[in-house]
């Protein structure tokens, strides 16, 4: 039936029109379209363009609402990339199901699985680490692959994930003896491996309430908890970005203003931490990632 309705909206005059000045590069106004109907000429639109595309939308609950809309008149790999509910250098954890979104976007660009990036102008504009290093800080847990389960726990610790007795939210692991839960920050569910030694022999999903186990899993990917995940020449150039900075203070205030980079080397993580990723690694806008 959509594909019907959008073969319909491309018959028009109008549209003919649309695309023809699109296709030779000449930026083109569109108005009188209200709701829906915007989204419904970008579903025919689209794909006539053949290469991927960015839609910009004018707040967060548009970009969601279009992001549904085109997936409704039948458009594939569309992706929403949400933006952050906190301003820079606000005293709140950001929201682990907006980063485990934000995550999974970039996860479906790198792997081309994205034809069309949803978001807003404030997403657009924040940058994050290149395609590169988000590749490299991707890895795969599969059910009867070998994996110590404490080297596994130390490589969580570097992409951000927190250690607890048990799990409760996105980003958290627990480590009991030959069984390791977590919940991964775009899973929906928390996933809890069981260990012969080496040899991963059991993954399934499980429910946080009742601690059941709710169905097997064979594949889990991991990606990082935050946008700032750093290394030892990452934390370097962030002490020396801080000691620049901190140049012309009395001694004690110097020592106060290289407290950042001494938290992130001792894996703390903090509140605004994310602020320094321009000073631990190159950052490029969520576009670098087609």
């Amino acid at each position: 039936m959509w594909e019907d309705l959008r073969d319909a909206v491309a018959r028009l005059p109008s549209f003919s029109a649309l695309e023809r000045r699109l296709g030779n590069g000449t930026p083109v106004p569109v108005g009188g379209l209200t709701g829906s109907a915007r989204s419904l000429v970008l579903a025919a639109l689209l794909p006539r363009i053949g290469r991927p595309a960015v839609v910009i939308a004018s707040d967060p609950v548009r970009a969601r609402d279009v992001a549904e809309d085109l997936a409704c008149f039948g458009l594939d790999r569309v992706v929403l990339y949400p933006e952050d509910e906190t301003l820079p250098y606000d005293y709140h954890d950001p929201d682990r199901n907006l980063t485990g979104m934000q995550m999974a976007a970039l996860g479906a660009l790198v792997s081309g699985r994205c034809g069309v990036l949803v978001c807003t102008l404030r997403s657009l504009l924040k940058k994050i680490f290149p395609p590169a290093v988000f590749r490299s800080l991707l890895f795969d847990i599969e059910r009867g692959g070998a994996l110590d389960p404490y080297e596994l726990a130390e490589r969580l610790v570097r992409l951000g994930y927190e250690r607890h007795q048990i799990v409760e939210g996105k980003g958290q692991f627990a480590l009991r003896g030959g069984i390791l839960d977590l919940f991964e920050v775009t899973a929906d569910l928390p996933a809890r491996l069981e260990f012969d030694g080496d040899e991963i022999v059991s993954m399934r999903d499980f429910d946080i309430e009742t601690q059941r186990s709710t169905s097997d899993r064979r594949l889990l990917r991991v990606h990082p908890l935050h946008h700032l995940v750093p290394d030892a020449e990452g934390i370097e150039r962030l002490r020396a970005f801080l000691a620049g900075e901190a140049g012309g203070l009395p001694s004690q205030d110097r020592g106060r203003a290289l407290l950042p980079a001494e938290r992130i080397e001792g894996g703390i993580h903090f509140f605004g931490m994310e602020h320094y990723a321009a000073a631990v690694h190159d950052v490029v806008p969520v576009t670098a990632y087609f």
